[in-house]
């Protein structure tokens, strides 16, 4: 695939591993600094704040929109402001990150939150101007701000070495779905909320969302503001440092000391001089990690999209069962996320967790695929519940090790845009699964036959891509910091670059 895209041969000498290279590296184990917990906690709410705001907005949406609309049928409208959201989501993933990289990242994150703030109060608002136009515009707004996720990603690349960046990047998701479960609960609260009007604000089972929403948004942006500490940028924490000479290792810690030095007298840059563009840091192992999300990523996404009407269509279950379903499903996420953070952190390669999503995810989808009686059977429980179990078991896997990858693959100064452009083709595919999840289904009649059979070719795909990736996923470092650390005036930094690498 590399030559082919590149019309030249990849260095296979470069990324042979040594033949005594252990799967788990015992010296693997390094310390978070301290400095930036705190940090990182407040960081973390980006993601449970995001995945509450799904959970709390969407099941409240539809019928807010069928009471502005005066009782008609807002189905098409809907479509409209759940789609728009996606798609702009989508768009400024991908402009945040650019702008992470030559702006503060307390400047971006704060700004991402003030537009989630201004969209969620301008959603509650929405019953006060009585046109259903203006949740729209609320959903877009709110979309742009989601984009922060991608900031957290960044944040945590910046303040982790690369032995710790997959375990953090696993934490960050872990928040993800505890705001998954926190969501619904909210929205059972809210049921004993008394509702009424207090001054110009109207307090119903619509505008409650809205304002709650804006209220947790609005206390991050003070936290974030107050108390969030810059990550630095100088690429010391980017990565781990594979070196055998104590010559070498002495060089960087000399280095690390000074940089430290100047951040404690406040001599380093606000953001470097100079970010490196797509087309400079573009390189088969981006390309690789990014082709392999996607293809992991959409069939996940495509039984997202289908498991609510199979729940519905197999076993009768209304709102209330699915939502127990998902919630079950987001606990499986948390448990895995947390196995995925321990092994990470003992040394086990990201190559090896990715293989091991991959192996669950092809157990279910195989089983799937034969075992699910054709339609208009009904998929017995005792098949359906425990592919839907290797399911969720597999999924958590595969995305966050790729996402710590590609951040190892490329210089730091810009981290940012390659996490936007990663945080874009995942986006696409979380957008792309559900709709092809759905056609599939409506068009066979509920047959899941077709849906499992897709879902096993991608799979198939991205085992291909993990073959051709293995040598290249694991990267200890990139080849651009390798090159800043360990060159001298007398030797050629390239070569001696290359050997850290291997």
């Amino acid at each position: 695939i590399s030559s082919f895209l590149f019309g030249h041969e990849c260095p296979k000498r470069k990324l042979e591993p040594r033949s005594d290279t252990p799967l788990i590296n015992p010296q693997h184990r390094t310390k978070f600094p301290k400095k930036y917990i705190l940090s990182f906690v407040i960081v973390s709410l980006v993601a449970a704040l995001s995945a509450i705001e799904y959970g709390v907005i969407v099941p409240s949406m539809n019928p807010y929109l069928k009471h502005l609309s005066g009782g008609e049928s807002p189905e098409t409208f809907f479509g409209m402001c759940f789609g728009f959201y996606n798609g702009v989501s989508i768009i400024s993933s991908f402009l945040f990150g650019l702008w992470v990289d030559r702006r503060p990242t307390k400047e971006v994150l704060a700004c991402g939150l003030l537009m989630s703030t201004l969209g969620s109060l301008l959603y509650a608002l929405a019953s006060a101007f009585g046109t259903p136009w203006v949740v729209f515009f609320a959903r877009l707004l709110t979309g742009m701000g989601s984009a922060t996720f991608t900031i957290a990603l960044v944040f945590v690349a910046r303040v982790t070495t690369g032995s710790q960046r997959t375990q953090f990047i696993n934490y960050l998701s872990a928040f993800s779905m505890l705001g998954m479960v926190l969501g619904p609960l909210l929205t059972f609260v809210f049921a004993f909320v008394p509702m009424g009007r207090v001054g110009p604000f109207d307090f119903s089972s619509f505008t409650l969302p809205g304002y709650c929403m804006a209220l947790l948004f609005l206390i991050h942006l003070i936290l974030v503001l107050v108390l969030l500490r810059e990550p630095p940028r100088t690429g010391v924490r980017g990565a781990d440092v594979a070196v055998d000479s104590a010559e070498a290792e002495a060089d960087v810690s000399a280095e690390a000391e000074e940089i430290q030095g100047k951040e404690a007298t406040g001599e380093t840059e606000a953001h470097p001089a100079h970010v490196p563009t797509l087309r400079e840091t573009l390189n088969p192992t981006t390309v690789l990690i990014i082709l392999l999300a996607f293809v992991t990523t959409t069939p996940a996404q495509i039984i997202e999209g289908a498991l609510t009407p199979i729940l519905g269509r197999n076993f009768g279950f209304q709102q209330g069962g699915n939502a127990i379903v998902l919630g079950c499903v987001a606990i499986v996420f948390i448990t895995v996320y947390l196995v995925s953070s321990v092994l990470s952190d003992k040394g086990l390669k990201d190559r090896w967790l990715v293989f091991i999503g991959l192996v669950f995810t092809g157990i279910a989808w195989i089983a799937g695929l034969f075992l699910f009686p054709p339609s208009p059977h009904l998929v017995p429980a005792a098949l359906f519940f425990p592919v839907l179990f290797l399911t969720a078991l597999g999924i958590p896997w595969l995305q966050n090790p790729l996402a710590s990858c590609l951040t190892r693959s490329v210089p730091e100064q810009c981290q940012g845009l390659w996490i936007g452009v990663f945080a874009f083709f995942v986006n696409i595919a979380s957008l792309l699964g559900p709709l092809w999840g759905g056609l599939v289904l409506d068009l066979s009649h509920g047959d899941t036959t077709l849906l499992f059979a897709s879902m096993v070719i991608l799979w198939g795909i991205a085992g291909i891509l993990w073959v051709g990736a293995y040598h290249r996923i694991d990267i200890p470092r990139s080849a651009f910091e390798a090159v800043r650390l360990h060159q001298s005036e007398d030797g050629d930094p390239t070569a001696k670059a290359n050997d850290a690498i291997v």
